[in-house]
């Protein structure tokens, strides 16, 4: 009976290529006719996004918009802070050889560094670097051998190969909602100056045909108080809690899901209390949710074969792939004395603390992963003395966590994202702040493996007859297996273990001696 291959189809989500790309926003902007003139830019945040992402020939096409939120300060009015909001386009081109049309590609993004300039009271210039990093995959079906037949002594080694197949995907929004009380210490709130959302402690967990997302959002509102004549900015925050439930027939609890979190809009209300004062701020968030279920198969295949009585060929490729490992969280604690620069003023009253970490670096080790960075802290304070100068300086404080992943390893391919939990700043001395934050660190893990398969075997017309010895001595090597040993003299394992009377086919040592016996 001649050779016969028993196929089966794996399609592995092969990563064709990553890299990185740099996106510069300069833009120049003018104040709005209905706020005052510039006299002192306090602090520039950022917040860039993705909305389109094409793979080409060789590179990934990304668009995406960048929000900007602007604090400042003016000369001559009672207000001593005011806020502008301006967002801008960005396209830009990641550069992956072998990309083609139709392949699937990853984009995220995040803002490396703001610069800012006032050019004159009415205008002012922005430059943003927005740093990308994108991933190109492709479905590659492999035609594997999963069984062999017709050749009675045929000789099989076999493997599990373990793939991830995307089993559904989905994508939504929700609302979260609440409301901030503002404590009977500070005066009633007349305008909302700016508001901020951060998603943090995430949490996902599936049942039958449901994906089950929670996480929190800590929202900090800078508000605007006209009491008594006395008109000044206020801080409050709170955290809220949202909870959300996504259809997806069909996945089971032993399926992963990935999610993608993203705050796609955040509105603000004052309102009275039952007292009928101003102290409720409520908040509106709109959080959009993009969920990926996995669903780990294991396949068995042929990685290898021979027979004792004929020639085999068999035809193997080598595919590179990456499987899903693991995700986890961790905090990072900061807590930190920052100096006022000497050429600036003393501080009277902070207004605000302003939080970007930046990962800077993540090493896989075993069992756990250490992550390190910098959190950039703008601090816009009071100027201690008369009037309502306002001031601002900035510093970076480094940060370093461990997330504990059991079994990951070096090697391992990692994804870090962290956000801001909670942050606080209290004055020491007029030189002198204490900042505590506190950074919700969430890192996935990804396995990198190098498969070979048998896709195709051949059984060649036997050659002359080779005079082999009846009995053969051979030392073991390193790295040597009782496979490869009867491979190379054409008998079987059993044979060998048979003969040498070995305990445990899996524990051979360099330098055992084997008898092989010949095989006819």
């Amino acid at each position: 009976m001649a050779l016969e291959l028993i196929n089966d189809t794996l399609k592995f989500d092969q990563v064709i290529g990553e890299g990185q790309s740099q996106a510069l926003v300069d833009k120049d902007m003018n104040v709005p006719d209905i706020k005052p003139d510039i006299a002192k830019i306090l602090s520039v945040e950022g917040k860039a996004n993705i909305t389109g992402k094409e793979v080409e020939q060789d590179r990934i096409a990304v668009d995406g918009t960048v929000d900007f939120s602007i604090l400042y300060s003016t000369s001559d009015e009672p207000q001593p802070i005011y806020s502008i909001a301006h967002s801008d386009n960005f396209s830009q081109y990641i550069e992956i050889p072998g990309a083609m049309p139709k392949m699937e590609a990853d984009v995220k993004c995040n803002i490396e560094h703001i610069d800012f300039n006032r050019i004159n009271g009415r205008k002012l210039n922005i430059q943003c670097v927005i740093n990308m990093d994108g991933k190109v995959k492709d479905k590659v079906p492999v035609d594997i051998v999963k069984e062999v037949e017709g050749i009675q002594d045929i000789q099989l080694l076999r493997d599990t190969v373990a793939v991830d197949d995307v089993f559904g995907e989905n994508a939504a929004q929700t609302v979260v909602r609440g409301s901030i009380q503002i404590p009977t210490t500070l005066p009633q709130a007349d305008e909302v100056i700016k508001c901020r959302a951060m998603i943090h402690k995430r949490e996902v967990s599936l049942e039958e045909g449901k994906v089950n997302v929670s996480g929190s959002v800590f929202v900090p509102v800078l508000f605007l108080s006209r009491a008594d004549e006395n008109v000044d900015i206020y801080k409050v925050d709170d955290d809220f809690v949202f909870t959300y439930t996504m259809e997806i027939p069909g996945i089971t609890p032993d399926m992963t899901c990935n999610i993608d979190y993203s705050i796609d809009e955040i509105n603000t209300e004052i309102k009275e209390n039952e007292d009928n004062e101003r102290r409720q701020i409520d908040i509106e968030g709109v959080i959009g949710i993009n969920a990926r279920v996995l669903q780990r198969k294991e396949y068995p295949v042929v990685v290898d074969m021979y027979a004792p009585s004929t020639r085999i060929e068999p035809e193997k490729v080598n595919i590179d792939y990456e499987i899903f490992y693991g995700k986890n969280t961790s905090e990072a604690m900061i807590k930190e004395n920052l100096q006022v620069p000497k050429d600036s003023p003393g501080m009277e009253k902070i207004y605000d603390l302003v939080c970007n970490p930046i990962v800077t670096d993540c090493k896989v080790i075993d069992d756990k992963v250490i992550v390190e960075g910098v959190a950039g802290c703008d601090i816009i304070y009071l100027v201690r003395g008369e009037g309502k100068l306002v001031h601002s300086f900035s510093d970076e404080v480094p940060f370093k966590t461990s997330v504990v992943i059991p079994g990951c390893k070096t090697g391992m391919k990692s994804e870090v994202e962290v956000n801001v939990e909670s942050m606080d700043c209290t004055i020491l001395t007029k030189d002198e702040v204490e900042v505590k934050i506190t950074l919700d660190c969430l890192v996935m893990l990804y396995e990198k493996l190098s498969k070979e398969f048998i896709i195709k075997a051949e059984e060649l017309e036997a050659g002359p007859p080779v005079h082999k010895p009846s009995i053969t001595i051979y030392m073991v090597q390193p790295k040597d297996t009782l496979w490869n040993i009867a491979k190379k003299y054409c008998t079987t394992i059993e044979d060998i273990v048979k003969v040498n009377e070995i305990e445990d086919p899996d524990k051979i040592t360099p330098g055992m001696k084997l008898i092989i016996p010949k095989k006819l």
